[in-house]
């Protein structure tokens, strides 16, 4: 008899379940050659045995008659995965490993694929066990090329003692019976092996190639300019450290990107950054100057939100087979360095359904986290809750920052993971060195701090061909000012805007023109006005930057951009930073930027005064000014939401959410995309035919003779997205609430694609052109957003 793992792919193959299996343990010994350190011996075994026993349960006649019928599923039938714990040797288990191991096991195996068990009934499950008695003893165990078939009993399936697994059974991690976190590792294992053998792809590409790359690429280029450069001395004390869990603070343009990188050696990594054209940014910069286009795709991806458009930035550079693999590792986490954004990595902290491949794999990888002081208070809520369970887990961390608020560390240190370890070892578990700061560097900043609300007369008077940078807390701020600099009769070229209401070809557009006039090499002239999405590791060096205070992390980010690769120290004032009025704060104040966070800021930095302001003070100014009293005392509600965070992550750890419910509450908001009333009238054509493609099943895509209908959905979404604008929710209710969404033209009810045309004012120099905020209804409505 033919056992099938699965039905016919599109070549025609039928892949037997021993050749599956037998693909699974190929693919655990290429994983434990690389990373031996995961799994403990006894894990290792334990894996090996879920490996061999996972897919088993598919031997049973039902089973074999809805691949060979092409039925999705029989009555009666019972999912695999349960029928294969029937066929492990519990007794044998018993006499080898712990009881909360075998537990372990178990549930690994049962799990492994996701099932709503209330459909299923006891009978059921006690009659589909007893027929496979008699299909096992026609099973070729034999040719499983695996040591631990004796763990096995092919002779008579025995159901599981409740205490293992039953129909009401979940994998709780309060379970005093369970080995919770040799479940996770396992099933996330498990799981992670099994996909790659299913997609023909290796489960782990070998990490080893960016340390070689960063001396030969970085390090001996510098060389050749200076045959006396070397890392400096944040960037050698890393290189000793990496096996440390690490927090460090250095100043603007120290190289914390190549700390970072010699950091994270030859170990699986994943470095996070807090805006996407920072990880953009970065990411071109790692895969041109580092690597090149042959050796980057073994070693480096970008996974965020945009990842199809990445996808398709690489058809020019690979063939589709090899684009197809490439896609498969990034999204499975297969490749040794991935940059990307928080919510690709720290979602695992919802405990999801099969969050446990993520959790597993960072056991033993390394985490970089760029300027955490960027993110509010829910995001940081699950920074510090997930580098707890990290830790716990095995894993390791970098925090680098140029400041770092007091209160985070404390909440670090308050964390159980954490605390567990204080408590174990006497020590703390991560170096926190003092700050790095070049002591022979000249000061880079003059501030002045004016004691008004920005205004254009201001900018005009500082723009004198040279470079000027205008950062606002809010969109509408930043449009006000452009258009009031036009008014003034200023050289249109010479002005520009950027932030996050453009469609995003255009922000793409601008996004790509400040990097390329931001460079330290670039002796062009003009004035780019934007938001906060100008704060976060971006090689831009402006001649003068003209701001409103928001909190002293964002000023000290947003000043980052001005006088950053100098030689030289500022002749004059190159800071202004606008701090309001008594009455009047600075736009954004309560909806954008945390009240207290802000009058704190402002009370700082007014003792502190005018006048040349040194990397030192910076870093202590943010330290002194963000101590958990001073956050409790003037943002109590603030540091409440925090702690409530971690306290609610704690309690859902066993509910079991779906990823599409975690995507929703990940960031505490949902946002809308939305098309302007305009763009989809000039691009409607075009729109309409990728929204077809959309909304065509793949079957009818392929009987229409198209040879590859997954990346024309990939090409037509990311078509689409070119037309899209991020709009909050608070905005899209309002515009609803107005009859200004167009819910019938790109919303079919059937399809898993809706896109709303908003009926709202649309600008390629400006952007979309949202009504006025009220700021205490919106307050009221949705709290504090960053």
């Amino acid at each position: 008899m033919k056992f099938l793992a699965k039905s016919k792919d599109k070549a025609g193959h039928e892949e037997t379940i021993v050749e599956h299996t037998n693909e699974l343990l190929n693919q655990l010994a290429y994983l434990k050659t690389l990373y031996p350190q995961a799994l403990s011996g006894e894990g290792w075994e334990l894996l090996e045995v879920a490996c061999v026993d996972h897919d088993l349960g598919k031997m049973n006649l039902k089973f074999q008659e809805k691949l060979q019928s092409h039925q999705t599923m029989l009555a009666g039938e019972i999912p695999h995965a349960l029928l294969s714990i029937t066929l492990l040797n519990r007794k044998q288990l018993e006499s080898i490993y712990a009881k909360k191991n075998v537990s372990a096991l178990y549930k690994a195996i049962a799990f492994h694929h996701y099932r709503d068990l209330s459909k299923y009934n006891s009978l059921d499950y006690k009659t589909e066990r007893l027929k496979l008695n008699e299909v096992a003893l026609k099973f070729p165990f034999s040719q499983i090329k695996s040591e631990h078939q004796l763990l096995l009993d092919p002779g008579e399936t025995t159901l599981p003692p409740s205490k293992y697994f039953n129909l009401e059974t979940r994998a709780r991690n309060n379970d005093r019976f369970l080995n919770y976190d040799l479940y996770v590792m396992l099933k996330g294992l498990l799981n992670r092996i099994d996909y790659a053998a299913s997609g023909h792809y290796d489960v782990e590409k070998p990490a080893g190639a960016l340390q070689p790359a960063l001396l030969k690429n970085t390090l001996q280029k510098w060389r050749e300019h200076n045959p006396d450069a070397d890392w400096n001395e944040m960037q050698r004390y890393v290189l000793e450290h990496r096996q440390d869990n690490l927090i460090i603070r250095a100043q603007t343009g120290m190289g914390k990107t190549e700390a970072a990188l010699l950091w994270a050696g030859d170990d699986k990594t994943f470095f996070t950054l807090p805006l996407r054209i920072a990880i953009d940014s970065i990411y071109t910069r790692l895969s041109t100057k580092v690597f090149t286009q042959k050796t980057a795709p073994d070693n480096i991806g970008k996974l965020d939100s945009d990842t199809d458009e990445f996808m398709l930035s690489l058809a020019g550079q690979m063939d589709s087979d090899e684009l197809e693999v490439y896609g498969a590792q990034l999204k499975s986490w297969s490749l040794p360095l991935t940059i990307t954004t928080l919510d690709q990595v720290f979602n695992f902290v919802y405990h999801y359904i099969n969050f446990e491949m993520k959790l597993a794999t960072l056991s033993y990888s390394k985490v970089i986290i760029d300027e955490i002081q960027m993110y509010d208070e829910n995001l940081l809520a699950y920074i510090i809750y997930g580098l707890g369970e990290i830790l716990r887990m095995g894993g390791h961390f970098m925090i680098m920052t140029a400041t770092l608020p007091g209160f985070v560390v404390d909440l670090l240190c308050q964390n159980k993971d954490f605390r567990d370890v204080i408590e174990q070892t006497g020590q703390l578990p991560y170096k926190k060195p003092e700050p790095f700061i070049k002591n022979d560097a000249p000061l880079r900043h003059n501030i002045k701090i004016e004691r008004n609300n920005i205004n254009a007369e201001k900018i005009l008077t500082a723009f004198d061909h040279n470079k000027v940078l205008v950062v606002c807390n809010t969109i509408q701020c930043a449009i006000k000012i452009y258009n009031e600099i036009l008014t003034s009769g200023t050289n249109k070229d010479k002005v520009h805007l950027i932030h996050s209401h453009f469609i995003h070809a255009d922000r793409m557009k601008k996004q790509t023109e400040i990097l390329e006039f931001g460079d330290i090499h670039t002796h062009d002239d003009g004035i780019w006005i934007g938001t906060q999405i100008l704060e976060a590791s971006l090689d831009l060096d402006f001649d003068v930057l003209l701001t409103e205070l928001s909190e002293l992390n964002g000023l000290f980010q947003r000043m980052g951009r001005c006088y950053r690769n100098r030689d030289t120290a500022p002749l004059g004032t190159n800071v202004f930073v606008f701090v309001g009025t008594d009455d009047i704060y600075p736009s954004g104040i309560k909806y954008v930027v945390d009240a207290g966070f802000f009058k704190l800021s402002r009370m700082f930095l007014m003792r502190q005064g005018d006048g040349p302001l040194n990397e030192a003070t910076k870093m202590n100014l943010v330290e002194t000014t963000y101590t958990t009293d001073n956050i409790k005392e003037y943002s109590s509600q603030y540091y409440q939401r925090l702690n409530k965070t971690m306290v609610y992550l704690q309690d859902i750890a066993n509910d079991g959410k779906t990823k599409s419910e975690v995507d929703t509450l990940f960031r505490g908001i949902d946002s809308k995309n939305v098309i302007p009333q305009s763009v989809y009238v000039e691009h409607e054509e075009t729109i309409r035919q990728a929204y077809e493609i959309l909304t065509t099943p793949m079957r009818e895509l392929s009987k229409n003779g198209n040879e590859n209908p997954r990346n024309m959905k990939s090409a037509a979404i990311v078509t689409i997205k070119n037309f899209l604008v991020p709009i909050s929710n608070y905005q899209y209710k309002k515009l609803k609430d107005s009859n200004r969404i167009d819910f019938d033209r790109l919303a079919k009810k059937q399809s898993n694609f809706h896109y709303l045309i908003a009926d709202v004012p649309y600008d390629d120099e400006i952007g979309l052109q949202m009504p006025t905020i009220n700021v205490d209804d919106f307050v009221n409505e949705y709290s504090n957003i960053f």
